[in-house]
């Protein structure tokens, strides 16, 4: 245990440091204004940065692989899909009518509902099979994103441009009862995966020893399933989606700490995913100048750390 605390104050240290540089750097404490911004976008860090790390362990542990995320599920083609339909459909209804706050939710709770209903299919006509639920996710993904770019192609042009912004990672424009509204339905989610984390480790060790230690396996991965899901579909509705932001602060945790304990890596990789989307934010600003977005240099990195991992396990085998 006491080797485990170095990194984990390193971690804290960093975040922190790159804290304070972020809000005072270039008269931040001279300008309200701007600090109010910053301190907005830090806020969005934490969740997002949370929700995501924490989501991917949870569904690491369940499917018992450091390769996957629960973007292999569909659930970022499926945010695709909706905003694609919203803005192909009704624009002009998005536009009038409905506040940020309302699409936010209309979002998550069209995204969620629909999971829990394929999910409750699957695992009611099929015998219940993890291998198959991924499988059955990867088509689905695949489905949606040929959906998408159909209606894509028909879009008028001024529609296509809008419809990238959302479909596009950014952190510059969520109002502040969306921030609100964000808190108040990932806090839940967050306590119940905290409270669970032994179970979550139980169950990494498989599923028929799961059983064995008197665990109701198809009980406790539906409701971590359901959890992910929320989790993920409140950050990709939040900022976009991210595929491997999740991954590459998971497969750090684990390279860093060397243990498999949920306490540990909850906060491990919480911490890691805000110090990714705060450093790169604060590379974007102040050296790239915003000719760039933040979630390009975390998918960059995290493209690359994949395949470094593949090509390791690759030479081990």
């Amino acid at each position: 245990m006491k080797k485990n605390t170095h990194p984990m104050k390193s971690l804290l240290f960093i975040s922190l440091a790159l804290l304070a540089l972020y809000v005072i750097w270039g008269n931040g404490l001279a300008y309200p204004l701007i600090m109010q911004l910053r301190l907005k976008k830090v806020l969005i860090f934490l969740l997002v940065g949370v929700s995501s790390s924490v989501a991917t362990i949870a569904f690491q542990c369940i499917v018992n692989s450091r390769f996957l995320t629960p973007g292999i599920l569909g659930i970022e083609s499926f945010y695709r899909l909706i905003q694609t339909l919203l803005y192909f459909f009704g624009y002009r209804l998005i536009q009038t009518n409905l506040n940020q706050v309302t699409q936010f939710v209309l979002v998550v709770g069209i995204m969620v509902i629909c999971f829990w209903g394929l999910s409750r299919y699957s695992w009611q006509n099929i015998s219940y099979d993890l291998h198959t639920v991924l499988l059955i996710g990867m088509v689905i993904g695949m489905l949606l994103n040929s959906t998408s770019t159909f209606f894509q192609v028909l879009m008028d042009p001024n529609e296509y441009d809008r419809l990238q912004m959302k479909l596009f990672p950014t952190f510059q424009n969520v109002d502040t009862f969306v921030l609100v509204c964000a808190i108040l339905m990932i806090i839940p989610i967050l306590i119940s995966l905290w409270r669970n984390r032994k179970t979550l480790e139980v169950l990494r060790m498989g599923t028929e020893q799961a059983v064995n230690l008197g665990i109701d396996t198809n009980k406790e991965i539906k409701k971590v399933f359901l959890q992910i899901i929320i989790l993920s579909a409140i950050s990709a509705a939040l900022v976009g989606p991210m595929m491997f932001l999740g991954f590459t602060t998971a497969n750090l945790a684990y390279i860093l700490f060397r243990t498999y304990r949920m306490d540990i890596l909850f906060i491990a990789t919480s911490m890691l995913g805000f110090i990714a989307l705060l450093f790169g934010q604060f590379i974007v600003e102040q050296l790239f100048q915003f000719q760039t977005n933040a979630s390009i240099i975390i998918e960059w990195l995290g493209g690359i750390l994949f395949f470094a991992l593949l090509w390791k396990e690759r030479k081990q085998a």
